[in-house]
């Protein structure tokens, strides 16, 4: 038996294609709540996704939604909003 690596399409460095990495629903979820560190389960993002509000899968893998990183930060980012009650103090 040998021991066969994944081959990438090109040669970008370790962050580049960890950046890339496509993500399970599962995943997309601990990614959202640990890295982005916004309150989110994975029962939540399926009840989201099956609503048509939960972020747009890259692409799919059989019956399987898979997610970008950047697709599920923008997500986040629009689907979060500010205070109303606060004011912003200049200086």
């Amino acid at each position: 038996m040998s021991n066969v690596e994944p081959v990438h399409a090109s040669s970008a460095s370790a962050d580049n294609r960890l950046a890339t990495e496509l993500l399970t629903r599962r995943q997309a979820a601990e990614f959202i709540r640990d890295v982005l560190g916004r309150p989110m389960s994975f029962s939540t993002a399926s009840k989201l996704a099956a609503l048509g509000e939960f972020a747009l899968p890259a692409v799919w893998w059989g019956r399987r939604p898979l997610y970008r990183r950047e697709d599920l930060r923008a997500w986040a980012e629009v689907r979060s909003r500010r205070d109303p009650n606060r004011t912003e103090v200049q200086t």
